[in-house]
């Protein structure tokens, strides 16, 4: 983390405030490769953020930093039940209670880049190389859908409860190339990168898939630790290997910052 906290104040220090800066948003897609691909072949959809500074206005040298997530798979459920209110052995009334649960694999990364871009007009190449983290989690999400929101009143978003079924942290890099095509005061960006990612425990979406959600719906219910609120999960054996994955990418450049001047127009003469 320390060396993390050093590089990025490296790029800000190496910013220079009279040069053009890009930010990027753009739409990711994911193929898993190698041993990844043997156990979660399927296509990632995703949403990456990129912050590139100019060290110099001269020479056409971006580092930046960026941050992808891609979901890996999801499972929601509805379970509808009755909370029974007791008094000794005799019901007195019930409440309809609905709870959504929400189980979702997920893949982010943390990502330092160089870039070199090709100085040419409109449509300008470039390539870069990566390095940084991957995060791998499974995670599931109890939510509040009664109509009175017996469980949530006081709470944002209607969770009950969140916890994650696993997660793991691993190294990633790599590199890549693509086009920024000029439009307006910001560039289309067309890209595709190679990341090699370390070894990872993780569920797949089919995994996940098998899963279900159990509640007795007794009169025992706590909002605050539902553990009557069971993921049923033994079946599954989380898989581990390497995270190699491709990523294609399309989006839109934002840039910001003062553009060189052109110094080398002739002064204007005038006659005597």
């Amino acid at each position: 983390m320390k060396k993390s906290l050093l590089l990025l104040a490296f790029i800000i220090v190496s910013v220079n405030s009279n040069a053009q800066h890009y930010f990027n948003i753009s739409l990711l897609g994911g193929i898993p490769q190698a041993s990844f691909a043997d156990n979660t072949d399927d296509f990632h959809l995703g949403l990456g953020l990129d912050l590139l500074f100019k060290v110099n206005p001269d020479f056409p040298l971006y580092l930046g930093i960026g941050y992808n997530y891609n979901l890996m798979g999801t499972k929601k459920q509805i379970i509808e039940n009755d909370l029974q209110v007791m008094a000794g052995t005799t019901v007195i009334s019930s409440i309809p209670v609905k709870l959504g649960v929400e189980t979702t694999n997920g893949l982010s990364n943390w990502i330092f880049k160089t870039r070199f871009v090709f100085p040419t007009a409109y449509v300008k190449p470039f390539v870069q190389v990566s390095g940084g983290l991957n995060y791998l989690s499974t995670r599931t999400t109890v939510t509040d859908e009664t109509e009175k929101k017996y469980f949530t009143a006081d709470q944002d978003n209607n969770i009950i409860n969140s916890a994650k079924a696993i997660d793991d942290l691993t190294y990633a890099y790599g590199g890549g190339a693509g086009i920024l095509i000029d439009a307006g005061r910001g560039c289309i960006e067309l890209g595709v990168d190679y990341m090699w990612g370390g070894r990872a425990t993780y569920f797949n979406k089919d995994q996940i898939k098998d899963w279900t959600v159990n509640w007795a719906g007794t009169g025992t219910f706590d909002p605050n630790n539902p553990d009557n609120v069971d993921l049923s999960n033994a079946s599954s054996t989380p898989y581990n290997s390497y995270t190699d994955i491709i990523y294609a990418h399309i989006g839109y450049t934002f840039k910001f910052g003062e553009t060189k001047k052109n110094h080398n127009k002739k002064k204007p003469t005038f006659k005597k």
